[in-house]
């Protein structure tokens, strides 16, 4: 039983309510992500439910700030797209560009204290 007590968040049983209407409000952040982007894209949806998550799971962490999340999605974007103009003809190219461009997004985020994981990808 003790075993059983240990895997579950101890404050679960005062505070779910809470990670219920967190869990509800990143599942509709998502949704409305997934139809914003009328499911192109799906890989993006990596970046946005780790985001999601952060956000609402630890809103309190210094990757949730605004400044990080708006930032470093706004960073990761404009790298992103920026590297997305090279061409990719073989499969080293494209791999060395997909590398780079996370390179680049971590050094920026950096750089300007923007830092925010979910961002680089």
């Amino acid at each position: 039983m003790e075993r059983l007590k240990q895997l579950f968040d101890q404050r679960f049983s005062s505070y779910w309510w809470n990670y219920l209407v967190q869990s509800g409000m990143a599942t509709v952040a998502v949704m409305l992500a997934l139809l914003a982007l009328r499911q192109q894209n799906l890989i993006i949806v990596a970046s946005f439910g780790a985001t999601a998550f952060i956000v609402f799971a630890m809103p309190h962490s210094v990757t949730a700030s605004p400044r990080n999340v708006l930032g470093g999605h706004l960073i990761g974007v404009m790298v992103g797209s920026f590297f997305a103009l090279f061409p990719h003809e073989s499969n080293i190219a494209r791999d060395l560009c997909f590398t780079l461009a996370v390179g680049c997004s971590i050094f920026l985020m950096v750089v300007t204290n923007t830092e925010h994981p979910p961002a680089a990808s």
